[in-house]
C-alpha cells in the first residue's frame, strides 16, 4: 500500500487517511477480480481446447491398399484420438486406398469408411467403430416408434444459419433453427427424409436417422441472387426479417467493418437510413427519425437527446471507447415503437443494438488477425480565410489612434496587450524612433501564426490497431476469444500516445441436449494521453485568440513568449527577481503537459438455457458492468500555470516573499465510476403447426446504476515522492500581488463528489402470430418503474405498447406478378418512452463544498417535488412496404412514418413569490413525419460485379407545445445552437433579422421595424419573433447515401457518396466588438464597406468607433449571412484484394486480404452555396481532417 506524505512549510508528516486508505483496498480488490476475471477465462479456453482441438485437427493421408488397422493408427498419430474396436470388425473390412490433405476428422473418416460395413461416432477422446445397420428400405420395415432428431444448420463458412425452416417431407412436421443454428424435431419416424430451407442458401435434403446429431452444411445459392436472411436482433430475441412488422436498419458484418476507425458509431454515418450525425451540435451528435425530445432542462445537464445503447441484450451505459471495434459482429437500429418499445420508457429516442461475435457449435478453430495504420492529415490552416495580420495591425493602429488601449495600459491588473501596442507605446515614451517603430511594425506584417502552428504544433497523426480472434467450437462448447491493443498518436507534437487494451471472451457450454450455460468477460484498460491544445491558444483577460502575427520560435530558433494574462512589460520585471519568472512560452508548456485519464472496464454475462421439446425456451441472464476512470493533471513547478498561482498569492513583506501557495507543482486529482447490475428472466415460446406459427415472449428484469465522483487539488506537491502541502488556508481570501485580482480565496479544489443511484423494474412481453405464412400481426407491451418516477405515476399501471401487422402479398394465390416476386406491406403503431435519470420526483437538494468564512455547510433547493413526474411518451406510426424484382437484382424499401412526443419535461415559469422561478414538468409536445427509402441493387454479373446501395431520408419535427417564454431579446433566440424550440416552428430552426442593406452614407446594417428601414438596434433586438425571418432548419430534412462497389476476382472497389439536402447555416463574419476587446477577426474585415457606393458591392458594415454590440450581434444575425447548406460529397473509398486459399504456404492461411480504405476525403461534388465553407462545419478554423488506412485481414 502507497503511503502519502503531507509538507507544511518546511516540515514533513506522514498522514493516513482511511478514506485513501478504503479507496485502495477497493482498487486492489477490483484488480484481484480482474485477475481472477481473465484466469477463469483462460482456463475455460484451455479446458475446452483440449477437447476441440483434436477433432478439429486437420487429417492427411496418402495410402494405397492399405489395412483399415494401419490408417486408424495413422490418424492416432496425427490426432491423439483413441479408436476402439474388435479384430473381427476389422476382417470383414476391405483394403484402404485414399489420398487426402489438410481434410477434417469427420470428412476423413467418412471417405475411409464409404464402401466399408463400418461406421463410426465420437465420444471424447474416443472413436468407437461398429457395424452398419442396415438401411431402411420402407417405413413398414422400420422402428416405428416416434423419435427426437437433433442437430445444426451452418453455412459454407462453419457459421450458423438462423431461422432455418426444418421440415419432414411430405408432413406438416415443421421447426427452426435458434440463435445458435441448432434445432429439435420431434415425431420423426425412422427413414424420413428432413428438408432444410433458408433465404438465400440451396435447399437440402437429408435422411433424418444418421447416428449422432446432425450437422447440415447449407450453400448459397448461385442461380439466384436472393438475399442472405437477415436476422435482427432487437436486445431480447433474434428475429428474422420475414417476420419483423416495425422498422429497423442493420449495418451487417461486411458493411460495418468496411469501414475503419476507433468510434463504432461513426461507421453508421452516412451508412443507414433515417440516421443524422449533427456535426454542428455536441449536445445531439446523433438523431434516429429526429429528435424526440426537448431536452432536460437542468442546470449543468446534458440534455438526453441520445439513443439507447443496448450491448449484448442489456443497456449499456459505459462509453463506447470501451468497446473494440474489431469485436462488433453487427449494429441493428431499432427506429419505430414495434421494433423498439420492448425497451420502454428508455427507448423513445431509438435504440441501437450492438451485437459482439460469437463463436459456433461444430466449427474448426478460426483465427482471425487484423492489422492497420492509420494516417491522419495535419489540419490545412489556411483553406479557409482568416483576417491577415497586416489587417490586423491596421485595425489596431485606428484603435491606438483612438486612445482605446488607454484603459488597458493604466489598468491596475496589467491585462495582456499586443506587441504593436507596445511599440506603439514605446514609441509614444521616446525610448524608440519613428522609423524604429515603423520597422519593428512592418516586419511583423509579414507573420502569420499558422505558419508557426503549422512548422512546431501540429504533425500528422497516427493510429494503429492489432486484434486476434479465436473462435470454433464442438459439439459440447462454442467460443470466442480475443485481444485487441490499440495506440493512437495525435497530431499534436509533444503529445504522448493514447492506448487500449482489450481483452473478450464468450463461451456456451452444452451440458446437455436441452440445457447450456454461457459466460462471458470483458476487460478494457484504455490510457488517455493527449494534448488539449486549445487551452493553450486562449491568451486570457477575456481574449479569445492570439493575434494573427503572434510567434512561437525565433529565427535563432529559441522558444519565444508570448503575453498570457498580463502584459509583457509587466511580467518582465514584476518582483524584482523576487518572483518566479513569469514569461509563458507556449511550445515549453506543450512539451511539460501532464494530463492523463486511465479508463477500467469489465463486463461479466452469465447465462443459463433450458429448452423444452422444440418450442419453449427459458434463460436467465445477468450482466455485471464497471467501469472507473481516473484521471490528473499535473501542473510542474516548471509550469506557467504553477508559477503564476505561486507568483498571483504571493506578498511582500519588509523585503521579504511571503508565500502562501507552497513553491512546488499543482495536482488535480479526479475519478469517476460507475457500476451496473443487469438480471432478466425470460420465456420464449415458437410453436409451428399445419397453417400457424406462433411466437411468444415474457420477461422480467431489474436494474441497478451507480455512479459516483470526486475530485481533488494538492498545491506544493512533488511527483517523484507523491507529497504534497495540507497546511494551507481555504477559510479566507488573500491579496494578490500588487492587487492583480483584488482579494481571492485559494482555489479549492476539493469536492467530495456526487453519487446517484436508479433503479428499474420492468415487465414486458411479446407476440407474433402468422397464419398460411402470409399474415402476421405481432403485440408487444412494457411497464416500467423507476426510482426517479414520481410516486403517482409508479402507481399507475399504466405500459407502453406497440401493435403491428405484416401481408406478404406475393404467396397470396391471386399473386401472378411475375417481374415482381416479392412484395410485402407492413403497418405499425404504438408508444416509447424517454427518461431523465437526472431528473426526480422527489425534493431534491446539493450540498456546497466550498468553504466559507463560518465555516458551515451550505446548501441550495436543487427541484421541488413534483409527484407526477413521468415518462416523457413518444408515438410512432409506420407503414412500410418492402418489394423485390429480378430473381434478387433490385430489393428495396419505402417507409412513411408520424411521430408525435408528448409529457415532454421542460422548463415552465412559476410565481417568483412561491420561492421557484421554474418547475420542471412533463408539459411540452413535438410532432414529426417524414419517410424513408433503400433500394440495393446488382447492376452487372459479369465479367465483373457491380453493385449499388442507395438511402434516402426526409424528417421534419415541429414544436407544438413549449412554454418557456424567450424573454424580452430575441437575440436568445439566435444564440442557441440547438433545438431551439419556439412554438409552431421546426425544431432546429434557423431564425434572423430582416435585411435592408447597408446605410449608403455610413455603412451601417439596416433591418426592418415595423415594416419600416430602421437602424435603431435596441428596438430591432426586442422585436417579436414574429417579425423576423425564419430561414429554416438547421439541419439537413433530407439526407442520404450512395454506395457502389465494384469485385473483379480478388480485387473490390468501393465508394460512398453522402448528401445533405434542404437546411441552412450561419456563415461566420467580422463582428466589430469581438474584434476589438477579443482579438477575434475576420476576413471580412477586408470586404467592408468604406466609401460611398461600396454598398452595391458588399454586404460587410463599415468599422466604427465605439464599437456597438447591438449593431454587430445584428448584422452577425441577420439574414445576409444565412446560407444553403445543401451539399454532396464523396465521403471515402475502399479498395482491396483478397487471396483465398493460399497452397504455396506452409500454412493453413483461408485467406488474406490487404486494403486502403480513405475517409473525409472532403470533395465535395456540388454545394448550393458554392463558398469554401464546409457547411456542416462552418465555424471551424479547418476542414475535417483526411485520413487513410492501410490494412490486412489474415484468416487461418
Amino acid at each position: 500500500m502507497k503511503c502519502f506524505f503531507h509538507v507544511g512549510d518546511d516540515r514533513l508528516h506522514a498522514g493516513y487517511y482511511c478514506k485513501a486508505a478504503a479507496c485502495m483496498v477497493a482498487r486492489s480488490s477490483f484488480k484481484r477480480f480482474c485477475c481472477i476475471a481473465i484466469c477463469f477465462t483462460l482456463l475455460l479456453f484451455i479446458a475446452q481446447q483440449a477437447n476441440a482441438h483434436t477433432q478439429e485437427q486437420p487429417i492427411t493421408l496418402k495410402v494405397k491398399n492399405a489395412s483399415l488397422e494401419s490408417v486408424f493408427a495413422e490418424i492416432k498419430k496425427q490426432t491423439g484420438l483413441n479408436f476402439i474396436y474388435t479384430r473381427d470388425l476389422l476382417q470383414k473390412a476391405g483394403k484402404i486406398t485414399i489420398d487426402v490433405k489438410n481434410e477434417s476428422l469427420e470428412r476423413a473418416l467418412e471417405l475411409i469408411l464409404k464402401d466399408q460395413p463400418l461406421t463410426y461416432s465420437l465420444v471424447d477422446q474416443y472413436v468407437v467403430i461398429r457395424k452398419k445397420e442396415p438401411p431402411a428400405k420402407s417405413m413398414e420395415t422400420t422402428d416405428s416408434n416416434p423419435r427426437i432428431v437433433q442437430g445444426s444448420v451452418i453455412n459454407g463458412k462453419g457459421e450458423a444459419v438462423v431461422g432455418a425452416t426444418v421440415s419432414v417431407k411430405g408432413s406438416k412436421n415443421t421447426t427452426f433453427t435458434d440463435e445458435t443454428g441448432r434445432f429439435t424435431l420431434r415425431d420423426v419416424q425412422a427413414g424420413d427424409m428432413l428438408v432444410i430451407t433458408s433465404i438465400g442458401y440451396a435447399s437440402r435434403e437429408v435422411e433424418a436417422m444418421k447416428n449422432g446429431p446432425l450437422i447440415i452444411s447449407l450453400q448459397p445459392r448461385v442461380n439466384e441472387l436472393i438475399p442472405v436472411a437477415v436476422v435482427i436482433s432487437t436486445g431480447y430475441q433474434q428475429v428474422s426479417k420475414e417476420r419483423m412488422v416495425g422498422s429497423f436498419s442493420q449495418l451487417d458484418s461486411a458493411a460495418f467493418h468496411r469501414r475503419a476507425g476507433l468510434n463504432i458509431l461513426d461507421r453508421l454515418d452516412g451508412t443507414v437510413t433515417g440516421v443524422l450525425f449533427n456535426r454542428n451540435s455536441a449536445n445531439v451528435p446523433i438523431q434516429i427519425r429526429g429528435i424526440s425530445t426537448v431536452g432536460m432542462a437542468g442546470a449543468n445537464e446534458a440534455p438526453a437527446y441520445a439513443p439507447l445503447i443496448i450491448l449484448d441484450n442489456f443497456p449499456y451505459n459505459g462509453t463506447l471507447e470501451n468497446i473494440n471495434p474489431n469485436d462488433i459482429k453487427d449494429i441493428t437500429v431499432l427506429k419505430d415503437a414495434a421494433a423498439a418499445s420492448i425497451w420502454g420508457a428508455r427507448a423513445g429516442n431509438g435504440v441501437i443494438v450492438i451485437t459482439t461475435k460469437r463463436g459456433s457449435f461444430n466449427q474448426p478453430l478460426k483465427i482471425t488477425a487484423t492489422a492497420n495504420l492509420t494516417v491522419t492529415s495535419k489540419p490545412d490552416l489556411f483553406h479557409i480565410p482568416q483576417m491577415t495580420s497586416s489587417d490586423f495591425i491596421d485595425a489596431e493602429r485606428f484603435l491606438y489612434d483612438q486612445s482605446f488601449y488607454d484603459g488597458e495600459i493604466d489598468n491596475s491588473t496589467r491585462p495582456v496587450i499586443s506587441p504593436v501596442v507596445e511599440i506603439l507605446e514605446r514609441k509614444k515614451a521616446g525610448t524608440i524612433t519613428a522609423e524604429e517603430a515603423e520597422q519593428q511594425i512592418n516586419s511583423l506584417r509579414k507573420k502569420d501564426l499558422r505558419n508557426d502552428l503549422n512548422d512546431y504544433v501540429y504533425r500528422t497523426g497516427v493510429n494503429q490497431q492489432y486484434h486476434v480472434s479465436l473462435n470454433g467450437g464442438s459439439e459440447k462448447i462454442s467460443y470466442l476469444l480475443s485481444a485487441g491493443y490499440d495506440k493512437s498518436t495525435p497530431g499534436i507534437q509533444g503529445s504522448r500516445p493514447d492506448q487500449r487494451f482489450s481483452l473478450q471472451s464468450q463461451n456456451t457450454f452444452r451440458i446437455s441436449p436441452t440445457f447450456d450455460l454461457n459466460a462471458g468477460v470483458q476487460l478494457s484498460q484504455t490510457n488517455n494521453r493527449s494534448v488539449d491544445f486549445a487551452s493553450f491558444l486562449l491568451p486570457g483577460a477575456g481574449k479569445a485568440n492570439y493575434y494573427p502575427y503572434a510567434q512561437l520560435r525565433g529565427t535563432d530558433g529559441s522558444v519565444l513568449a508570448t503575453p498570457k494574462e498580463y502584459r509583457t512589460l509587466y511580467t518582465d520585471t514584476a518582483g524584482g527577481g523576487k518572483l518566479l519568472p513569469w514569461q509563458y512560452r507556449m511550445l515549453d508548456e506543450i512539451s511539460m503537459y501532464d494530463r492523463k485519464s486511465d479508463n477500467l472496464f469489465v463486463r461479466l454475462d452469465l447465462g443459463a438455457a433450458w429448452r423444452y421439446r422444440d418450442w419453449l425456451k427459458a434463460e436467465v441472464r445477468y450482466q455485471y458492468t464497471t467501469q472507473q476512470i481516473e484521471s490528473r493533471q499535473y501542473f510542474s513547478p516548471d509550469t506557467w500555470y504553477a508559477r503564476n498561482m505561486i507568483n498571483l498569492f504571493s506578498a511582500p513583506d519588509n523585503n521579504k516573499i511571503v508565500r502562501n501557495i507552497p513553491m512546488g507543482g499543482i495536482l488535480d486529482a479526479a475519478n469517476v465510476r460507475g457500476t451496473t447490475h443487469n438480471a432478466r428472466a425470460q420465456v420464449n415460446i415458437r410453436k409451428t403447426w399445419n397453417i400457424h406459427e406462433l411466437a411468444v415472449m415474457v420477461a422480467g428484469e431489474i436494474s441497478e446504476t451507480r455512479n459516483s465522483s470526486g475530485q481533488r487539488r494538492m498545491y506544493g506537491y512533488r511527483d517523484e515522492w507523491g507529497t504534497y502541502s495540507s497546511n494551507l488556508d481555504f477559510s479566507k481570501p488573500f491579496d494578490t500581488w500588487e492587487g492583480l485580482a483584488g482579494s481571492l480565496y485559494i482555489p479549492y479544489g476539493n469536492d467530495e463528489g456526487v453519487s446517484t443511484l436508479n433503479r428499474f423494474v420492468s415487465l414486458l412481453g411479446n407476440a407474433s402470430y402468422t397464419l398460411m405464412g402470409r399474415y402476421s400481426a405481432y403485440v408487444s407491451a412494457r411497464r416500467d418503474g423507476a426510482n426517479v418516477f414520481g410516486v403517482r405515476t409508479n402507481n399507475k399501471w399504466k405500459p407502453l405498447w406497440s401493435a403491428g401487422v405484416n401481408w406478404d402479398i406475393a404467396r397470396e394465390p391471386f399473386y401472378n406478378v411475375t417481374w415482381l416476386q416479392t412484395l410485402k406491406l407492413r403497418l405499425a403503431m404504438g408508444y416509447m418512452g424517454n427518461v431523465s435519470v437526472g431528473r426526480s420526483g422527489f425534493p431534491t437538494i446539493k450540498f456546497i463544498s466550498t468553504i466559507s468564512p463560518t465555516g458551515l455547510p451550505s446548501a441550495v433547493l436543487g427541484a421541488p417535488p413534483n409527484p407526477d413526474l413521468r415518462w416523457e411518451s413518444v408515438k410512432t406510426i409506420n407503414v412500410g412496404v418492402d418489394f423485390g424484382l429480378l430473381k434478387g437484382r433490385l430489393s428495396g424499401g419505402f417507409e412513411l412514418f408520424t411521430k408525435r412526443s408528448d409529457y415532454l419535461i421542460s422548463n415552465t415559469p412559476l410565481d417568483p413569490t412561491s420561492g421557484v422561478s421554474s418547475y420542471v414538468v412533463n408539459s411540452a409536445q413535438l410532432k414529426g413525419n417524414g419517410f424513408e427509402f433503400t433500394l440495393n441493387s446488382v447492376n452487372i454479373r459479369v465479367p465483373f460485379v457491380w453493385e449499388t446501395r442507395a438511402g434516402f431520408s426526409y424528417n421534419k419535427t415541429i414544436v407544438q407545445k413549449y412554454y418557456q417564454p424567450l424573454g424580452n431579446s430575441i437575440i436568445s433566440l439566435f444564440f442557441n445552437p440547438d433545438v431551439n424550440p419556439v412554438e409552431g416552428r421546426m425544431a432546429w430552426g434557423l431564425s434572423s433579422y430582416r435585411w435592408a442593406g447597408l446605410d449608403p452614407e455610413t455603412g451601417d446594417p439596416r433591418g426592418y421595424l415595423n415594416k419600416t428601414i430602421s437602424n435603431d438596434y435596441q428596438k430591432l433586438a426586442q422585436d417579436s419573433v414574429e417579425n423576423q425571418i425564419f430561414n429554416g432548419s438547421s439541419i439537413p430534412l433530407i439526407n442520404g447515401f450512395l454506395t457502389n462497389t465494384f469485385h473483379f476476382r480478388g480485387f473490390s472497389l468501393s465508394a460512398n457518396i453522402i448528401y445533405r439536402l434542404n437546411y441552412y447555416y450561419r456563415r461566420p463574419t467580422i463582428n466589430y466588438s469581438n474584434l476589438f476587446y477579443q482579438w477575434q477577426g475576420n476576413a471580412d474585415y477586408a470586404d467592408r464597406w468604406q466609401k460611398l457606393g461600396d454598398e452595391a458591392l458588399t454586404t460587410v458594415p463599415s468599422m466604427i468607433y465605439p464599437a456597438d454590440d447591438r449593431r454587430d450581434q445584428f448584422y452577425t444575425y441577420s439574414e445576409v449571412n444565412v446560407k444553403r447548406a445543401d451539399n454532396i460529397r464523396l465521403q471515402d473509398i475502399r479498395l482491396s484484394y483478397q487471396w483465398s486459399r493460399i497452397k504455396q504456404l506452409s500454412i493453413p492461411v483461408q485467406s488474406v486480404q490487404v486494403y486502403c480504405y480513405v475517409n473525409n476525403l472532403n470533395w465535395f461534388l456540388w454545394k448550393k452555396d458554392g463558398g469554401r465553407l464546409d457547411p456542416d462545419n462552418p465555424t471551424q478554423s479547418y476542414p475535417v481532417l483526411r485520413a487513410v488506412t492501410f490494412g490486412t485481414i489474415i484468416q487461418f
